[in-house]
C-alpha cells in the first residue's frame, strides 16, 4: 500500500533531492557564530557564521592524528552565552554527514578479525 501521493518524478521530490545533494549543516537557532575549539572553549580555529568551515577543520584535524575526544563544535549565541554542539566521534560523524562522506562501521575490538 503507497503511503505518498507524490511520484519520484514529482517537483517536491526533486526540490527534496537537490536539497540532499548538497553540503548538510547543522544550525543552531540564536547562534551568530560557530568555531571549533578544546573542550574547555578554548578555539582552534577562526569563527564562522556557518558550519561548513568548522566541519572542514574537524575532518582535517582528524587526518592529522587529533584525537577527536579533543575537539568541541561550539556556537555563540546572540545573548554571547556559549553553546556546545557537540563534539567526539559525534562531531566527526556530524563532519562526514556534512560533506557527504559515508561513515565507516564501527566495530567493537573484541569483534575484529586480524588478517
Amino acid at each position: 500500500m503507497r503511503t505518498s501521493t507524490r511520484t519520484a518524478d514529482s517537483p517536491s521530490i526533486a526540490r527534496l533531492r537537490a536539497l540532499l545533494s548538497g553540503p548538510l549543516e547543522v544550525r543552531i537557532d540564536g547562534a551568530v557564530a560557530y568555531w571549533i575549539g578544546q573542550p574547555d572553549g578554548t578555539p582552534l580555529g577562526p569563527e564562522s557564521d556557518r558550519t561548513l568551515d568548522p566541519c572542514a577543520l574537524v575532518l582535517r584535524l582528524i587526518a592529522d592524528g587529533v584525537d577527536p575526544d579533543h575537539l568541541m563544535l561550539w556556537a555563540r549565541l546572540e545573548n554571547g552565552e556559549l553553546y556546545d554542539v557537540g563534539g567526539g566521534v559525534s562531531l566527526v560523524g556530524m563532519a562526514q554527514g556534512t560533506f557527504g562522506i559515508p561513515a565507516r562501521p564501527r566495530i567493537p575490538a573484541n569483534k575484529r578479525t586480524v588478517p
